[in-house]
């Protein structure tokens, strides 16, 4: 009887505290979408992200607008969805992918046209910490990106054709290291085609 209610008392005691414990480590999805917001203002950038989501380590952020400085302001209605993101003892961030839905938009300056980019993929993302970011951190956003086909048409005529675009960095020593010595980049267009427009 005693041992039974020994065991029963540390199950109760090892359920409260997972209950105590589990706020403190589950993940503040706003506070990662205002870092990544803060970090990349630091660049230029005027992000405005919508409302935000959390399931576990994925983060869906319901729209964004994103304006660069001296240029009108673009609305993207779509999710953006972060998976396995993690916060780190030095208050930056990693997540192992975004992935958002299929891009078009309609050119209606000049010439009337319309894009459309699918398949947008960014892998090894990283959000470095602290109140100011440095040239070292801006380096090491991410380590892969792709997307494709890309279509681009002017008066219904399709203009500019690629299948898939490609960028990887490959970092040493390594991603978020404060010590970073240089940055591999590579980049493909596979299947590029451009149609020049002939005036008479």
């Amino acid at each position: 009887m005693k041992l039974t209610t020994k065991v029963r008392l540390a199950l109760l005691a090892t359920i409260g505290t997972a209950a105590m414990v589990q706020p403190v480590m589950a993940l503040d999805a706003q506070a990662f979408v205002d870092r990544v917001a803060a970090v990349y203002g630091a660049m230029g950038y005027d992000i405005e992200p919508g409302a935000v989501e959390a399931d576990g380590s994925t983060v869906v952020v319901k729209g964004v607008t994103v304006a660069v400085s001296g240029e009108a302001p673009t609305n993207f209605a779509a999710d953006l969805t972060f998976t396995g993101v993690i916060e780190n003892a030095d208050g930056s961030y990693t997540a192992q992918s975004l992935t958002m839905p299929d891009f078009e938009y309609d050119i209606t300056e000049k010439t009337p046209g319309h894009v459309s980019l699918k398949n947008i993929v960014v892998n090894g993302i990283y959000v470095p910490a602290g109140d100011k970011v440095n040239f070292i951190a801006s380096l090491q956003g991410y380590a892969s990106a792709s997307a494709g086909p890309l279509s681009v048409t002017r008066k219904g005529l399709e203009v500019i054709t690629i299948d898939k675009i490609a960028n990887d960095n490959t970092f040493n020593p390594q991603q978020g290291s404060a010590d970073l010595v240089d940055v591999k980049s590579s980049f493909e267009a596979h299947r590029f085609l451009r149609r020049l427009e002939h005036r008479c």
